[in-house]
């Protein structure tokens, strides 16, 4: 009966094998490495990313990322990158690969990767630089005389 209701519900989303390749390739990165850890998580990207154009992939996944960090969503980009650096340094692809893009994510992983996060670089400030002499310092006098040889 909840078929009838809801026809796609319980069918697997086929995807063109070109958005299959990409997904994989993406998954492949994180260090998957196994066949149906690469199927099951390319569904679960499937739902995040339905078009599974390769920008789509990166926002999907930086989203998921953001929110497992606690990060804003306008900072999805860098919780993508800090996320996948946390999640190979820690080889978490061997003890949870089927964490990745999971609606609850183990708390021993989250804790983990927490630790493993890179420190990022400082927010660019606005504040112009000081206008500054750019010419070149003058020698000391004691420089510009020549070396005499020392005594032996």
């Amino acid at each position: 009966m909840e078929r009838l209701k809801h026809p796609a519900r319980g069918r697997p989303r086929s995807f063109s094998a070109e958005a299959d390749r990409r997904m994989r390739l993406f998954l492949r990165a994180f260090g998957i490495e196994d066949e149906a850890q690469l199927k099951e998580l390319a569904r679960r990207l499937g739902r995040m990313a339905p078009t599974a154009t390769i920008a789509e992939i990166d926002e999907a996944a930086g989203l998921w990322f953001a929110e497992f960090l606690g990060w804003p969503e306008s900072d999805a980009a860098k919780a993508l990158a800090a996320g996948r650096v946390a999640w190979l340094t820690t080889r978490a692809a061997r003890r949870w690969p089927l964490a990745l893009f999971a609606d609850v994510p183990p708390p021993a992983l989250a804790e983990t990767l927490r630790r493993a996060l890179p420190s990022l670089p400082p927010a660019t400030l606005g504040d112009a630089m000081l206008p500054a002499d750019l010419a070149p310092l003058r020698l000391r006098h004691y420089a510009a005389r020549p070396l005499r040889p020392r005594a032996a």
